[in-house]
C-alpha cells in the first residue's frame, strides 16, 4: 500500500477530537451506505466496540482504541474498500490529550492504495481528498499544527485587517501546511475570482490554507515580504513551510501560478482544467506527505499500530469472554462439596505446581450443565482425560501459563520489530529531506549557471556590437540587446508553454503542438523549477539554431550546429540531444507509435510525424523527462515540438 493523501488538523482545545472523528466517521459511512436504488457501497454503517467490522461485500472497518492513564484517548477508525481498481484505505486517527502541552485535540486523515495509476502518474497525484475531509473542515475550528491559520474547505478573503495573521503564519518556521495566496486582479469584482481559486485548490483540501487578497492587503502583505516572495496582481503563489524573505534563492521553493497561464486553462464555463487543479495541489500535498509526522500524532499512530497488533492474541479475550446464558442448573451433591473442601486443603506447593483456589458450593447455588459439560470437554481436548480432577486442573492452568508466557514473548517481540521498523521509518524520513535539500542545492546551482551564461551572452554580444561599430568608423550608439530578458527562466511547465506561445522572438520559430496535460503531469516531479529550466534552455537553443539557419546561412543540421565551433547562439552539451532513437525503439511498432506525434497540415497531411529526435533533461529519478521535436526549419521554417513529458517506452522502461 502507498500513502497518497495526509490531512493533519489541529482542532480548538475546547473540541474533542474523538468525540468528532467518531460522529463524522459515521456520518460518512452512512452517506456511503446502499439506499434502495442501489447506489452506495456499503451495507452498514454502525459498528460498536473495537475489533474489524464487515461493512460490505468488499468493505470492512478496523476500530482500535486506547485509553491512558493521564485521560488521553486515542482512537483509529479504518475503513478499506476493493473496486476495480484495487484496495483503498481511508484512516482518521484521532488524539485527545486534555492535559497535553502542544496540540491538545488532533485528528490525522490519510488514505493509501494498492491500486494501479494509469498513465504512469504517482499515488499522490491521483488520490483524491476524501470527502470526510470536508465535512471535518467544515464543524470544526481546524488549524495548522503550529501556525495560527484557519484551514478551511473554501477561499478566505484577506483585507487590510488580517494581512498581519496572514505574515505571521506564513513566517513561522515550524508551519506544516503549505498556505496559497491569490493576488488581486484590480478593478475586478472579488466574488468571481474567489471562486476560480476555490476551483483550482479543490484538490488541496485538507493539505493548504488558501487566500484571496484584495488590493490593499496585497500591498500591505508585500511590504511584509520581500521582492523576490511578493504576490503581484492576478498571480497565484504556493507557499511552502519554512519561507525565508531574506534569501533571494528560497522564492525558487514557492511556485508561481502566472495569470497567463490559469487564464489559459479555464473553460467557457469558467472552470479550471482538471489537469491543472490535479497539478497544482501536487506540491503541497507531497511536502506533507514527505515530512515526518509531529511529534504527538506519530506518538499516537505508533501506540494505536501496537493496540492493533496486540489485539488478536491478547489473553483478554479469552478472559473476558462471557459464556452462554444458562437454560439448565445442576445441583452440586454434598459429597462433591465435602470432596471440593477437603482437596482445598491438599499441599500443592511443589515446585512449578501452582496453588489451585478451589471454588466453595453455598448451599443452594447451581452449576449449569453447560458449563460442566464445556469444562469437561476444555480437559478432554486440552489435558487429556475429560476427569475433573486437581491433577487434570493443575495440568490445565500450566498449560495457560505457557501460553500466557508465549503470548507475552511474541508480544515483546512485536514491540522489537515495531521498534526496529520506525526505526527505519525515521532514517528515512531523514534522508528524504536530505535528498530535498540536495534537490534545492541543485536548483540553485543550475540558476546560477544560466545566469552565468546570460551575463557571458550578453558581453559576446555588446562585444560584437562594440566591434561592428569600429569597424564603420561610427560612434557608440545605444546598445540595445535583442536577447535582453529572454533567459529568466520559467517557474513552471505551463510557464513556459505559455511563454513560447506569446514571446514574439521565439514564436517565430518554435511551435508546441503535443498534450498539455502530459508536459504538466512533470511538474509532480520537478518542485523547484529545474524541468522548466532545462526545457526553455533547450527552447532557446532551437531558437538561436533557427536565427543560424535564417539569418547566417547555415546549412547543417540541429546537431551540427552543436558541435560546430563556427556557429553563434546558444548550446548545450551535445549529450543532452539525439538526433534519433535506439535500433530497438524504430523496430518496435508500439514505440514508434509513441513517437507519432501532431503537427500541422502545414507540415504532413495526417497532421503526425515520427518525432525520434529529443532532448533530455539532467532530471534523474526515474521520470527521466524529454522533448520530442521535429526539424522543419527548411520547410515551413519552424521547429516543432511534438511531446514534453516522462521518458516514452524503450527498453529501459519496460
Amino acid at each position: 500500500m502507498t500513502l497518497g493523501y495526509r490531512s493533519i488538523l489541529r482542532l480548538d482545545d475546547s473540541e474533542n477530537a474523538v468525540k468528532v472523528a467518531s460522529e463524522q466517521f459515521r456520518s460518512w459511512l452512512k452517506s456511503k451506505h446502499r439506499d434502495q436504488r442501489g447506489y452506495g457501497t456499503l451495507d452498514a454503517y454502525e459498528w460498536v466496540g473495537p475489533g474489524t467490522h464487515v461493512m460490505g461485500p468488499q468493505a470492512k472497518l478496523t476500530v482500535v482504541e486506547y485509553s491512558g492513564e493521564d485521560a488521553s484517548r486515542r482512537l483509529l477508525l479504518r475503513l478499506e474498500e476493493e473496486n476495480d481498481s484495487g484496495t483503498w484505505r481511508v484512516s482518521v486517527t484521532a488524539t485527545s490529550l486534555p492535559n497535553g502541552a502542544n496540540a491538545k485535540q488532533l485528528i490525522v486523515v490519510e488514505v493509501d492504495t494498492d491500486a494501479e495509476i494509469a498513465n504512469g502518474r504517482p499515488v499522490s497525484e491521483n488520490t483524491k481528498p476524501p470527502t470526510i475531509i470536508r465535512s471535518l473542515l467544515d464543524v470544526t475550528k481546524a488549524r495548522d499544527f503550529h501556525a495560527d491559520i484557519a484551514l478551511t474547505a473554501s477561499p478566505t478573503v484577506v483585507d487590510v485587517d488580517e494581512v498581519e495573521s496572514l505574515a505571521v503564519a506564513l513566517l513561522e518556521t515550524r508551519r506544516t501546511t503549505s498556505i496559497v495566496v491569490a493576488g488581486c486582479i484590480p478593478g475586478a469584482p472579488l466574488a468571481p475570482w474567489s471562486k476560480i481559486i476555490g476551483n483550482l485548490v479543490w484538490n488541496s483540501a485538507g493539505t493548504t490554507a488558501a487566500f484571496v487578497l484584495t488590493e490593499a492587503a496585497q500591498k500591505q502583505l508585500n511590504i511584509r515580504l520581500t521582492a523576490s516572495h511578493a504576490v503581484e496582481n492576478g498571480t497565484v503563489r504556493t507557499f511552502l513551510p519554512g519561507v525565508e524573505p531574506a534569501d533571494k534563492a528560497d522564492a525558487l521553493r514557492h511556485r508561481i501560478l502566472y495569470p497567463g497561464s490559469l487564464a489559459d486553462s479555464l473553460t467557457n464555463e469558467m472552470r479550471v482544467r482538471p489537469s491543472l487543479v490535479r497539478v497544482h495541489a501536487a506540491s503541497a500535498r507531497r511536502q506533507l506527505l514527505e515530512r515526518p509526522l509531529p511529534h504527538e500524532a506519530l506518538r499516537s499512530a505508533r501506540i494505536l499500530e501496537r493496540e492493533e497488533l496486540r489485539a488478536p492474541g491478547s489473553s483478554s479475550t479469552f478472559l473476558s469472554s462471557t459464556p452462554p446464558a444458562p437454560s439448565h442448573t445442576v445441583q452440586p451433591k454434598a459429597s462433591e462439596v465435602q470432596t471440593a473442601q477437603q482437596d482445598q486443603a491438599l499441599d500443592t506447593s511443589a515446585v512449578g505446581r501452582p496453588t489451585i483456589q478451589h471454588p466453595v458450593f453455598a448451599e443452594g447455588n447451581t452449576v449449569p450443565i453447560e458449563v460442566l459439560d464445556g469444562l469437561l470437554q476444555l480437559f478432554g481436548t486440552h489435558a487429556g482425560s475429560r476427569e475433573l480432577s486437581l491433577d487434570n486442573i493443575q495440568r490445565f492452568d500450566k498449560m495457560l501459563s505457557k501460553a500466557r508466557s508465549a503470548i507475552q514473548t511474541h508480544s515483546d517481540r512485536v514491540d522489537t520489530l515495531l521498534d526496529n521498523i520506525n526505526k527505519v521509518r525515521d532514517e528515512r524520513d531523514a534522508l528524504k529531506q536530505e535528498y530535498e535539500n540536495a534537490e534545492y542545492e541543485l536548483a540553485l546551482e543550475a540558476e546560477e549557471r544560466r545566469r552565468e551564461a546570460e551575463r557571458r551572452r550578453h558581453l559576446e554580444r555588446l562585444a560584437e556590437f562594440q566591434s561592428n561599430e569600429l569597424k564603420s568608423l561610427q560612434h557608440f550608439d545605444t546598445f540595445e540587446d535583442p536577447d535582453d530578458g529572454l533567459d529568466e527562466s520559467p517557474k513552471s511547465v505551463f510557464d513556459m508553454l505559455a511563454r513560447i506561445e506569446s514571446e514574439e522572438r521565439v514564436a517565430k520559430f518554435i511551435d508546441f503542438t503535443g498534450d498539455l496535460d502530459q508536459a504538466m503531469d512533470l511538474e509532480i516531479y520537478d518542485g523547484f523549477g529545474r524541468c522548466a529550466a532545462s526545457f526553455w534552455e533547450y527552447v532557446l537553443i532551437m531558437r538561436d539554431y533557427c536565427l543560424e539557419k535564417t539569418e547566417r546561412n547555415f546549412s547543417g543540421n540541429l546537431f551540427g550546429y552543436l558541435t560546430s565551433d563556427q556557429t553563434l547562439g546558444r548550446k548545450c552539451d551535445p549529450k543532452r540531444f539525439s538526433p534519433t532513437e535506439s535500433a530497438s525503439v524504430k523496430s518496435n511498432s508500439k514505440w514508434r507509435k509513441e513517437r507519432l506525434l501532431p503537427v500541422p497540415d502545414s507540415v504532413d497531411s495526417s497532421n503526425q510525424v515520427l518525432m525520434l529526435a529529443h532532448f533530455k533533461t539532467t532530471l534523474k529519478d526515474g521520470v527521466a523527462p524529454r522533448m520530442h521535436i521535429y526539424d522543419d526549419i527548411d520547410g515551413t521554417g519552424k521547429i516543432y515540438i511534438g511531446y514534453i513529458g516522462k521518458h516514452l517506452s524503450n527498453t529501459k522502461t519496460n
